[in-house]
Order: structure tokens, then C-alpha cells, then sequence
């Protein structure tokens, strides 16, 4: 297990005081920062899969090659780590495992199929929240920043990246005189799952920059497939960085297989997704009919309806014309019985008798009418339970050929799942065969690791005992470097020292000189003053330039003068 530590005074507990996570919101620039801040995309988030599975082998190598990187007392040179390897290798799973190291201060993990995680404009607002959380200094300036600016999270990642990762730890460092902490650690998995492939190098850039121009105590670990796009952009680097092949530390016959297998199911799974959607389109096919024909029933219903009305109406007409009829008779009785007042009673009777004819054939005519037209109901009616019924059975017959389908559907996919099943169980026992050929052989090769092990750790026990060694002579060389620095400091000491006696020798010379050359006046003046006591005003020689004298009382007041 990695173990790695940092400096507690400038940051908070790794994600321990979640209270100080929405505490943020209280601040006007982090109420809209938060939507642009994925939270299914940090490492202790419920959406992560903490079951996956990674090879023993693979797990322990790398964890011990990133043991010795994070327990570097100084910066490493390598301040950016790319881990790479073929799907299902886990990568993300190792990721995970390192994440939860005290050096590590924020992380992000893509996934391509999450909008929220495969979204390459969320990276950096995403790990400045985390940064904000982790280091409490750092969280002021971000704060400040959001304040003056809260439409960053929508500008250019570089803008991102400069405003709310670079200037705070800038500002930071100028606000406070505690020295920055040289080891943070930033991890960022399957960036290779980006939806924009554009936007992944323009990422990688900006860490690289970052790196070149010093201007963050950050490190970087970066998991991604090992896409050529990927790889061409690290081998165009400046700075210096490690790779690690996680391909190269398992079994490699053992991963070509997963990824056989995986290439294999992944074929399986689009051609039954193909399948499916054809199968859709043929659903859709037979709605789109069924339909069709519920809609031919309903024109067929229509037209029964226009029918019944159209009976209705005739039946209603026959009606009139029989009361026509009726009322028609009656004023012919009439008329002719006026006419026929005058003839006898046997002609009335006869004439009665065809009247009565008359009005039996009307009844009887009337009778058929009404009949003729309880008969039209009865086949409208009759027209219209026929169409019920085979609209009744047509639906009963595309529930019946729709349920068997699903059924043979159902029975198809449950045959493919058996077969699934067996070819998974063929290949899970054959691979339990080849995985303990494959174990017998990694316990050989443990067993020469062992004593490679051993072998590696008298040579570091060397190694290190050659490390102390030098380092006591690294200690002493320092000692007699600083002893050096002392003495130099001193002997400028003196030299300043002797400087100073100079330059007071040379004052006093001048001063000796000074009254040297006052004592010559003097005694010039005073020769003169003698000469001229002794000798007439007329033979006496001029004063001398060099001294000059003023008589006030007795004394006489001598400077000497100096010609140019």
C-alpha cells in the first residue's frame, strides 16, 4: 500500500470535512460553479464500480513503482506519470486504489458513456472544486475569482486552467510566507474516453505548460488507453515524464486473450443489437399496418354509419308519403261520395267495397314498407356486429401472432443465453486450465523474483548504506562548505578592517603633511620677521605666497596658503 503524507498546515484533510464541500455555495461565485462541477466524476463517488478487477501481479508492480515516486523526499524529475494498457487491464481500478493517498489532492474519471464524465470543459472546474475543498488557502482565491468572473466555467480550458488553478497557487504564495507543499498529486483516469479527441490534447498541453513554467506544486497522473493520438502528443513533451506499459507487467498471453474475448463480445453484442433493431423496424412495420387497418375499419364503420342514416331517412320518407296516401284517400272518399251523392246505395256499397280494396292494398304496401325497412335496420345492424367481430378477431390475431413471436423471440434469446453460457463456461474452464498452467509458471517466476528480490534488496541495503555514506559526505563537504563561507566572511572582515586602517593612515599622513608644511610657514614667517628686524625696509625680500600673517595685538595668526 502506498503510504505518502504532506504538509497538514496548509491543506485540510484529504476529503474528510465534506460539510466544507456545500459549504462553498454560501459564496455568490460558486452558486452557478457548482453545475458545471461533475460530481459522479470524483473518486469516491457512488457512480465508481469499486469491484473491478486488476491482476495481482500488475497491481503490485505498479503500486510499487508509484511507491517510490511518491516517497521521493524532493521534487521528482518526473512530474507527470502516463500509465497505459488495453482495456480491462485495470487501469481504473488502480486509479481508484491511488486516489485515496494523502498527497492527492483532486481527481477526475472519465466515462465515456456519461454526459457528465465524458464532457472535457468539466476537468478543470471540477478539480478546482476539489482544490478549494482540499487547501483552504487556495479556496479564498478561487472564491474571489468566481466572484469577479462566474462566467469562466463556459470560457477556453486555458483560461480555466489559468484563472482557477495557476493564479491562486500564485496568489497564494505571494499572500502568505508558508513555504507552498512540493508534492500534490492530481489523477485523472481514461482521459482517452473524452469525447472530444480535440480537447484531449488540448488538456495534455496545458499540463505540460503548467510543468515547464513551474507555476504549480502539482503532479500529474495520467491513465488512458495507449491511442496513437495519445501517444504522439507525449512523445512531443519537453518536460520530463514516465510511462508505464501495464500490458508489459502481467501475463501477456493472458491479456491477449481478455482481448480477444472482449473484441469477440463486443462483435456478439452489435450484432445482436443489429438484430434488435431490426426486429424493431419489423414491430413498427406491423403497428404501422395494424394501423392501417384500424383505420380502414373505422371508414368502414363510417360508412354503416351513413348507411343507417341514410334507412332512417328513407324510412322516414315512406312514412310521410304513406300519410300523404292516407290523407290523399281520404279526400278522394270525399270527393267522390259528393259526386256520387246522388247514385244508388248498391253503386256506394260497390264503390265502398273498391274504396276499402284501396285501403287494404295502402295498408298492405305500408306493411311492406315498414318491413322493408325493419329488414335495412336489422342488416345495418347485422353489418355492424360483423364488423365488431372481425375487428375482434383481427385484433385477437395480431395479439395472437404478436405473443407468439415475442414467445419464439424469447425462446431464441433464451437459446442464445444458453449458448452464451456454454461458450462461457467452455471458455471459463478452459481459461481455469491455461490460468493455473499460468500460476504454476508466476509461482516459478515469483520464486526467481523472490530471490531477484532478495538479491535487489541486498543491493539497495548497499545502495543505501552507500546513500548514507554520502550523504555524511555530503554533510561534511557542507560543513566544510559553510566553514569555508565563514572564513571568507571573515577574511572580508578584515580586509574591510585593514581598508579602514588605510584610509586612516592616509588621513593622518595628510594631517602630518598639513602641519608639515604649517610648521615650514612658520618658520619661513619667522625667519622673515627676523630678517627684516635686522636688516633695512629697502634690502627687504618679499613675503613668500606659501604664508600669510595678520597682526592683532601681540600674537600673529598663521594659515598656510598652497598654490595650485
Amino acid at each position: 500500500m502506498i503510504k505518502a503524507t504532506t504538509r497538514e498546515d496548509l491543506r485540510v484533510p484529504h476529503f474528510t470535512a465534506l460539510h466544507g464541500l456545500f459549504s462553498l455555495i454560501r459564496f455568490t461565485g460558486f452558486v452557478n460553479f457548482a453545475q458545471f462541477v461533475s460530481f459522479e466524476a470524483l473518486h469516491d463517488s457512488s457512480a465508481q464500480d469499486f469491484d473491478r478487477h486488476v491482476d495481482q501481479v500488475i497491481r503490485e508492480k505498479t503500486l510499487n513503482q508509484l511507491q517510490e515516486w511518491f516517497d521521493d523526499p524532493t521534487v521528482p524529475a518526473e512530474q507527470i506519470i502516463w500509465l497505459h494498457g488495453p482495456a480491462s487491464i485495470g487501469k481504473t481500478a488502480i486509479a481508484l486504489e491511488i486516489a485515496r493517498q494523502e498527497k492527492v489532492v483532486a481527481t477526475f474519471f472519465f466515462n465515456r458513456s456519461d454526459p457528465s464524465r465524458n464532457d472535457g470543459n468539466r476537468l478543470f472546474p471540477t478539480l478546482a472544486w476539489q482544490l478549494a475543498v482540499s487547501i483552504a488557502d487556495v479556496k479564498t482565491h478561487i472564491t474571489h475569482v468566481l466572484n469577479e468572473r462566474p462566467d469562466l466555467p463556459k470560457k477556453r480550458i486555458e483560461e480555466q486552467f489559468e484563472y482557477l488553478v495557476a493564479q491562486p497557487f500564485a496568489a497564494m504564495k505571494k499572500a502568505t510566507s508558508t513555504q507552498l507543499p512540493s508534492c500534490l498529486v492530481i489523477v485523472i483516469d481514461g482521459i482517452d474516453e473524452c469525447a472530444d479527441i480535440r480537447l484531449q490534447r488540448r488538456i495534455l498541453k496545458v499540463i505540460e505548460k503548467a510543468i515547464l513554467g513551474r507555476r504549480v506544486p502539482l503532479q500529474f497522473i495520467v491513465f488512458s488507453r495507449p491511442d496513437a493520438h495519445i501517444q504522439d502528443i507525449y512523445n512531443q513533451f519537453q518536460c520530463a515524464t514516465r510511462c508505464i506499459d501495464l500490458a508489459k507487467l502481467g501475463p501477456a498471453e493472458e491479456i491477449k486473450k481478455r482481448e480477444r474475448y472482449i473484441r469477440k463480445r463486443e462483435e456478439e453484442l452489435e450484432e445482436e443489437e443489429c438484430k434488435l433493431k431490426v426486429r424493431v423496424e419489423e414491430i413498427s412495420k406491423k403497428e404501422e399496418e395494424a394501423r392501417k387497418r384500424e383505420e380502414g375499419v373505422r371508414l368502414k364503420e363510417d360508412e354503416a354509419n351513413v348507411r343507417e342514416l341514410e334507412v332512417r331517412r328513407k324510412e322516414r320518407e315512406m312514412l310521410q308519403r304513406a300519410k300523404e296516401m292516407e290523407a290523399r284517400r281520404k279526400e278522394l272518399a270525399v270527393k267522390y261520395l259528393e259526386e256520387e251523392a246522388g247514385s244508388s246505395e248498391e253503386k256506394a256499397h260497390r264503390r265502398e267495397e273498391e274504396i276499402k280494396m284501396k285501403q287494404e292494398e295502402l295498408n298492405r304496401k305500408e306493411d311492406e314498407i315498414m318491413h322493408l325497412a325493419e329488414e335495412m335496420r336489422q342488416k345495418a345492424e347485422e353489418i355492424k356486429r360483423q364488423e365488431e367481430e372481425l375487428m375482434k378477431r383481427k385484433e385477437e390475431l395480431e395479439r395472437r401472432e404478436l405473443e407468439s413471436r415475442l414467445e419464439d423471440e424469447r425462446h431464441q434469446q433464451a437459446r442464445l443465453q444458453e449458448d452464451e453460457m456454454g461458450r462461457q463456461k467452455e471458455d471459463e474452464s478452459k481459461l481455469k486450465m491455461k490460468l493455473e498452467e499460468l500460476k504454476k509458471k508466476e509461482d516459478e517466476v515469483r520464486q526467481k523474483e523472490g530471490e531477484a528480490e532478495k538479491k535487489v534488496e541486498e543491493a539497495s541495503r548497499k545502495e543505501g548504506e552507500a546513500k548514507r555514506r554520502q550523504e555524511e559526505a555530503q554533510k561534511l563537504e557542507e560543513e566544510a562548505r559553510r566553514k569555508e563561507e565563514e572564513a571568507k566572511r571573515l577574511v572580508e572582515v578584515a580586509e574591510q578592517r585593514e581598508e579602514e586602517a588605510r584610509r586612516k593612515q592616509d588621513e593622518a599622513r595628510l594631517k602630518m603633511e598639513e602641519a608639515k608644511s604649517k610648521e615650514e610657514a612658520a618658520k619661513e614667517l619667522e625667519a622673515h620677521i627676523n630678517y627684516n628686524r635686522h636688516s633695512p625696509e629697502s634690502t627687504r625680500p618679499p613675503l613668500s605666497r606659501k604664508a600669510s600673517f595678520n597682526r592683532s595685538a601681540d600674537d600673529y595668526d598663521v594659515s598656510p596658503s598652497y598654490e595650485g
